[in-house]
């Protein structure tokens, strides 16, 4: 299937909002929580504005996560529009091996760790004063039986997170990917499928599901667009195209799970609508990249070779940086702060640990991401492919 390079590379800009997100959280808290106690500049005002800044778009995971749930409901649809549904059963038996692979890989580097006491999380936890978020995981001893159980089942069914702060994702895809599929398969032969679309994303806001909304969002956005990408090209689209993306990014910025008061979100809460940070982070992701699809000067700029290949590390990034800050850059931090101030030790440290977030991305996305999209094509075709009955 043709590969659309501009929404490859704004997952791979999600996925950099991820990692960024945790390296803030995990070295520079006050950035998320807003709680001057935790800042490491002087006086905390930069980080205190920094968090209650739209500027904080740029390292707001749980947006990026919504962003990453309307594109997998995106391209999981598109191959049905572009297709047809004989193809509905295949990508649903081959979805979860898809995310199986990865997921089992890095299941299996945070159990080694583990064995061989390379998280150093905890006690650099008390120097970045993250002792809230960084310093409460991989703190258990696994068994195998864990490890396995874990891997196959507890992440994709429970959304367990032990191994890996990113798991608790995975259900949500799993679970969303087959809801895309059913509704697909549900609607085929309906003559106004097209109804159907809105009412269940309808459903799912008015019972505060938004994160399974997001991925309506995308079968939506994947319907109709052919006509979008028509419209995009009329000049009396701009003005359209420069609210989406706007009030995107404002929405996006909205810091989760902190008290607003006095911040700009303060008075855009609208009670039953926009009334929470996923509210907002939902409408958010659903502007923003409606936004993008919209504009063609953001489809050349996301589809440049740098952006594109960011796309491609995505999913590795997203599995792998976690570890990397529990293990390598925890350790840095120990060893950095009898040397360095703490700024000028993160000087050194964040610049290290996504060099080596990006090497480890990268190895893993050419050995085992490729594995896990080829391998799911041959366990359905040897395992699970329908029979074909010979004609008589």
């Amino acid at each position: 299937m043709h590969k659309i390079k501009y929404l490859d590379g704004l997952r791979g800009l999600a996925a950099l909002m991820v990692v960024m997100h945790h390296l803030v959280i995990a070295f520079y808290p006050a950035t998320f929580s807003a709680d001057n106690s935790q800042t490491h500049f002087k006086d905390g005002k930069l980080e205190i504005w920094y968090c209650h800044s739209p500027l904080s778009v740029f390292t707001n995971g749980n947006f990026a996560v919504y962003i990453f749930f309307v594109l997998s409901g995106f391209v999981l649809s598109q191959k049905y529009f572009r297709t047809n549904a004989s193809l509905l059963i295949s990508s649903a038996v081959k979805r979860y091996f898809r995310l199986f692979i990865p997921v089992f890989f890095t299941v299996t580097i945070a159990f080694i760790f583990l064995k061989l006491n390379l998280f150093y999380n905890v006690p650099a936890s008390h120097i970045s004063k993250s002792e809230w978020w960084l310093g409460i995981f991989w703190q258990f001893n696994p068994d195998i039986n864990d490890w396995i159980y874990n891997s196959f089942i507890e992440v994709f069914y429970y959304g367990n997170s032990k191994y890996n702060t990113v798991y608790w994702t995975m259900s949500i895809e799993l679970f969303g990917s087959m809801m895309v599929f059913a509704l697909l398969a549900l609607t085929h032969n309906l003559r106004n499928r097209w109804i159907t679309y809105p009412l269940f994303l309808f459903l799912f806001i008015k019972t505060e599901s938004f994160f399974y909304a997001s991925f309506v969002v995308g079968i939506l956005l994947s319907n109709y667009y052919p006509q979008l990408i028509e419209f995009g090209k009329k000049k009396w689209s701009i003005p359209v195209k420069i609210i989406l993306l706007a009030v995107g990014i404002l929405f996006g910025g909205f810091f989760s799970g902190q008290d607003i008061t006095g911040s700009i979100y303060e008075k855009l809460i609208v009670k039953f609508v926009l009334h929470s940070w996923d509210s907002f982070h939902f409408y958010g992701s659903a502007f923003l990249v409606c936004g993008i699809i919209l504009s063609p000067l953001l489809n050349k700029i996301l589809s440049i070779k740098p952006i594109s290949f960011l796309g491609k590390l995505s999913f590795s990034l997203y599995l792998l940086h976690p570890i990397v800050i529990g293990s390598f850059s925890s350790w840095l931090l120990l060893q950095l702060d009898y040397q360095h101030h703490y700024n000028q030790s993160m000087m050194i440290l964040l610049p290290l640990s996504l060099v080596l977030i990006f090497i480890a991305s990268w190895l893993m996305s050419i050995s085992i991401d490729k594995m896990s999209l080829i391998l799911p094509g041959k366990i359905y075709e040897k395992i699970f492919k329908p029979k074909i009955l010979s004609e008589k």
